[in-house]
């Protein structure tokens, strides 16, 4: 049997993914059934995959090269969210047949760019045509020496709560794009884009919080979700001051104008920053490493004895109420 010279698949991942393998030897050059990898003496694997669906975790008409840096991305912020140094990851990569090479090509630009930053490779995956939607998979791998990973189940009671970055930025740039925050000004809409397409993973503060945190969790469901996982695994509650959340520039106003709820910023999900608990007394420590990183790192609360439930308190000691705590996968 002569086989053909030619093979759509194996042409589209020669043509657009090989190139982002050949930095690793494991690869194969994308040649094989699966790829090799090794895990340095002393180290352990640390594993992660997120699914991306078309209207549901990006839009139609997000340019592909930011849809390509978010599926990436949000992986990168599993892992440094257990203090893990990323390595390589492999790519589901579920399209259909009206879908352009051009967009092919671009969505491949924007996972260079990830690439390059972080230091890592495409080292295998698959690719399918589907009748639609857009769906994109991704396995990410890293490794921390073993037995430092942070967990979400190591929290005490007593520790200090802390948070990188702004909270709110990504839901707010979704609302926009989806034509339900018309209030805002250009400048500022541009700057809640970017923080919903193309958020940046903690991935070196990550790796300097190992031996330090005592339990940490990247924020993609919300604050509030992702908190009530700490405090669900740690078995601890946490008292929380809303107004050391850090919110990004604007928010206040678009409060007062009832343009937003607080509780939607709290719940609304697309952050990806780190959030992390620290034994009492870790404040110095904590300071340094915002220096070191060039990174915003607030301490908005503390951890009390379990069972798990946690509090937002108002300037004037009340407690918030929330009618959504964030999203639900299901």
């Amino acid at each position: 049997m002569v086989f053909p010279k030619t093979n759509k698949e194996l042409d589209l991942i020669a043509k657009y993914f090989a190139p982002l393998s050949l930095s690793s030897k494991g690869a194969l050059g994308l040649h094989d059934d699966a790829a090799l990898m090794e895990v340095p003496s002393g180290y352990e694997a640390v594993v992660t995959n997120d699914i991306l669906v078309e209207g549901i975790h990006f839009l139609a008409n997000d340019p592909p090269e930011t849809i390509a840096w978010k599926s990436l991305a949000v992986n990168l912020s599993d892992l440094a969210s257990m203090g893990a140094k990323p390595t390589s990851y492999t790519l589901g990569f579920a399209i259909p047949s009206y879908v352009e090479h051009e967009w092919i090509k671009l969505y491949v630009s924007g996972l260079e760019e990830v690439q390059n930053n972080y230091k890592i490779a495409l080292i295998g995956g698959d690719t399918v045509s589907t009748k639609g939607p857009i769906t994109l998979s991704i396995t990410a791998f890293g490794h921390v020496p073993k037995n430092t990973a942070i967990l979400r189940s190591g929290a005490s009671a007593g520790e200090e709560i802390y948070v990188t970055g702004s909270i709110g930025g990504g839901y707010l740039g979704l609302r926009y794009l989806q034509d339900n925050l018309i209030q805002v000004d250009g400048q500022l809409s541009s700057l809640f884009v970017q923080m919903y397409r193309k958020p940046v993973p903690r991935v070196g503060l990550g790796i300097a919080l190992r031996g330090l945190a005592t339990s940490a969790t990247d924020i993609s469901d919300g604050l509030i979700a992702d908190l009530g996982n700490i405090c669900r695994e740690s078995d601890v509650s946490a008292n929380i001051q809303a107004w050391d959340i850090p919110v990004p520039e604007g928010v206040d106003k678009l409060i007062e104008k009832n343009c937003i709820k607080l509780q939607d910023i709290f719940s609304g999900g697309d952050d990806y920053e780190l959030l992390f608990t620290v034994p009492p007394g870790s404040k110095s420590k904590v300071r340094d490493l915002a220096c070191i990183y060039d990174l915003n790192i607030s301490q908005i609360g503390i951890t009390s004895l379990g069972p798990a439930n946690i509090s937002f308190y108002n300037k004037n000691h009340s407690i918030i109420e929330f009618d959504s705590i964030g999203y639900s996968h299901f």
